[in-house]
């Protein structure tokens, strides 16, 4: 074998095993980030790996929420975290079918099972056992603030003035919905609370929902938004 035939060779050798290095270190790269498809170029990462509840996280605002929409699997276990950003306590109820009492006709947040893990400066409605909140969400506090809201809104009526709706958005039970009362499961949030909850989506609950605040003047003020399910 000549001398040049015996340094093509071992650059052969060589490329192969710079290629083989270059394997093994794009496969450990792709395992640390995360889940991958194995391609004739190596391993492609497709998305992070994760584990456990899927995080949602939802903020409260004067008068919205922030994101809207807000998209849910179906099928999953959501741990969703809600924050009040706003000036005044506000609710998060969600459901199909807004009611003129409050509140909605399907339920959706009822039907979750909705289970507290932590929080301060809220208080919650219609869930199992019903004795979670805290002295921060009180229900004098919850009552002055929905009177503020009703003179914040832009609808152009005076306070104590019927709406186009016919409720009267001047009176405010002690759960702080209009007169007539809301209903369904529903969590209160004070200024600058937040509260953690389990929650289970249903397999079949696929679709377009809506997710809003009923207490009084906040929904005519726009306090609604859009949560999308997939599945």
């Amino acid at each position: 074998m000549g001398l040049r035939s015996i340094r093509s060779a071992r650059y052969v050798v060589l490329g192969v095993l710079l290629a083989v290095v270059a394997a093994a270190c794009g496969s450990a790269q792709a395992e640390s980030a995360g889940a991958g498809v194995a391609t004739d170029a190596g391993v492609v990462v497709t998305e992070p790996r994760t584990g456990g509840d899927v995080a949602v996280e939802i903020v409260l605002e004067e008068f919205g929420f922030d994101p809207d929409p807000v998209t849910l699997p179906a099928g999953e276990t959501v741990v969703l975290t809600l924050r009040n950003d706003g000036a005044i306590t506000h609710e998060f109820m969600l459901g199909q079918g807004p009611q003129e009492m409050g509140g909605y006709g399907v339920d959706l947040l009822a039907e979750m099972q909705p289970e507290v893990i932590s929080g301060e400066g809220f208080m919650v409605e219609g869930f199992e056992g019903e004795d979670h909140g805290d002295d921060h969400a009180d229900e004098e506090a919850a009552v002055t603030s929905h009177n503020e809201a009703t003179e914040a809104t832009d609808d152009g009526h005076d306070e104590g003035e019927a709406t186009d709706d016919g409720h009267d958005e001047g009176e405010a039970t002690d759960d702080g919905h209009d007169e007539a009362g809301g209903h369904g499961a529903m969590v209160a949030i004070d200024p600058g609370g937040e509260v953690t909850i389990r929650i289970q989506v249903p397999d079949d609950a696929a679709g377009t929902w809506e997710m809003g605040c009923f207490l009084s003047g906040h929904y005519q003020a726009g306090m609604h938004g859009t949560v999308i399910v997939t599945g």
